[in-house]
């Protein structure tokens, strides 16, 4: 019975460890202010590209990209994610967090450009790229209406930003 517990054991402790491919967001600088959509194993998607060991995402003008990557779960260190704003020849590293409504984020990043709002799915994946302001962004994502602030509206979320259905 011991021995039971304990492969049982190993087999969550395994499970539970795998780490995610370390990712890189290229995101053109048109998309400030908006959405940007991720749908992952399309087989009409873009091909998987990686940049060393780190899976490239190259975010078109539209916002919406498809790829044949599947979705990328697992435990992941602040370094295994990267937002990379082009703006012609310059790039520049964007600071995100995960969290809707991290304080110390929106605190030391006021004003900045970066990435919030994340949403996962198993097949989609969104952020939005803005100014970071917590009014601001509460108010434009999730609008001033109680239920859309509950509960996240992808429909409601498109058209806000304009971004294209191009996902069907």
């Amino acid at each position: 019975m011991k021995t039971l517990h304990l492969i049982s054991f190993l087999i969550v402790l395994v499970s539970c460890s795998k780490s995610r491919e370390p990712e890189t967001h290229l995101i053109p600088k048109s998309r400030i202010g908006t959405q940007i959509i991720i749908k992952f194993g399309q087989e009409d998607g873009a091909p998987k590209k990686y940049m060393g060991s780190r899976r490239l995402y190259e975010i078109p003008d539209s916002g919406a990209l498809k790829t044949k990557f599947e979705t990328n779960f697992g435990w992941f260190d602040e370094e295994d994610i990267k937002f990379i704003l082009i703006d012609g020849d310059s790039l520049q590293a964007l600071p995100w967090d995960f969290n809707y409504d991290s304080t110390y984020f929106f605190t030391k990043e006021k004003g900045r450009i970066g990435v919030m709002g994340f949403f996962m799915s198993q097949v989609d994946f969104s952020y939005v790229v803005d100014t970071v302001d917590l009014e601001l962004f509460r108010k434009k994502q999730l609008g001033i209406r109680e239920d859309i602030f509950c509960k996240p509206n992808l429909d409601y979320l498109k058209r806000q930003f304009n971004v294209e259905d191009t996902m069907e």
